[in-house]
């Protein structure tokens, strides 16, 4: 994700160099932002930890309103995600092709964000130590 929001953030001012339309600029830069994403669909589909993980994840899926609002939000920042590139791609708002893209932008750069602030806001219990051998007496025995 760092590094599609490297490639997308530079897409521009590097096209911009060449005699492009700003229409041709922001289209390539969609397409290049498009493949991106495609591109960490393939690798994490194919990567084993991930389809473990996934696995893991839907086997002890509990379904509670938090999780309901967060898949909500999900699906709402792939949407924009995917359909914001397609809309400056077909020029169907030439208007606001520089504003869709840098949202875009500003999306894949926060998108890695919603796990990690999940992960950290998640009160855990303390581990209880289990099996565990009983710790040497400390200072002098013979006292």
């Amino acid at each position: 994700m760092a590094m599609l929001t490297i490639v997308a953030a530079l897409a521009p001012v590097t096209l911009g160099r060449y005699d492009l339309t700003d229409h041709q600029v922001w289209a390539l830069g969609s397409a290049l932002i498009l493949a991106g994403w495609l591109l960490i669909v393939v690798a994490s589909a194919r990567t084993p930890e991930y389809r473990a993980g996934w696995a893991q994840s839907l086997a002890e899926a509990r379904l509670t309103p938090t999780d309901v609002v967060g898949g909500a939000a999900y699906v709402l920042y792939m949407i924009v995600s995917l359909v914001a590139p397609i809309i400056i791609m077909l020029g169907v708002a030439p208007d606001l092709e520089a504003a869709l893209y840098f949202t875009v932008v500003v999306l894949i750069l926060l998108g890695p964000a919603r796990p990690c602030s999940g992960s950290s806001s998640t009160q855990r219990s303390p581990q209880t130590a289990s099996g565990q051998a009983a710790l040497p007496p400390t200072g002098d025995p013979s006292a």
